[in-house]
C-alpha cells in the first residue's frame, strides 16, 4: 500500500502515528501555503506560515537522498543510515532492525 500511496496515515511498528506524503501532497502543500502567504498581512501569521513552507520544500528533498542513497545532507552536514532494534510485538521479546536516519532537532 505504501508502494502505490494508498495510504494517509501509516502507524509505525513501534505504533507510532506518521503522516504519509506523496510528492504530490508536498507540492500541493506548497502551493496552498504560498497562496495564503501571498494573501496574509499579519507578520506573525507570515513568519509561521513561511517555516511551515520551508519545511515542505525541504523534506521532499531529504526524503529523495534517503530513497537514493541511504543518506542525506541537512546544512552541510551527512547523516547515514543506523540501524535500530524495534520490538516486533508488545512484550519486546523479539526485535527487528530498521534502516533509520535521525536529524537533530531545528531550532
Amino acid at each position: 500500500m505504501l508502494n502505490m500511496r494508498c495510504l494517509s496515515i501509516v502507524f509505525d511498528l513501534d505504533e507510532t502515528l506518521i503522516v504519509a506524503n506523496t510528492m504530490r501532497s508536498f507540492e500541493d502543500r506548497i502551493e496552498v501555503l504560498t497562496g495564503w502567504i501571498g494573501q496574509e498581512s499579519d507578520p506573525v501569521h507570515i513568519s509561521g506560515m513561511t517555516s511551515e513552507l520551508k519545511r515542505y520544500v525541504e523534506d521532499p528533498v531529504l526524503l529523495k537522498q534517503y530513497d537514493e542513497n541511504d543518506v542525506v545532507t541537512d546544512s552541510g552536514q551527512t547523516y547515514n543510515v543506523k540501524l535500530e532494534d524495534v520490538p516486533v510485538n508488545a512484550t519486546g521479546n523479539e526485535c527487528v532492525q530498521r534502516p533509520v536516519i535521525r536529524l537533530p532537532r531545528k531550532r
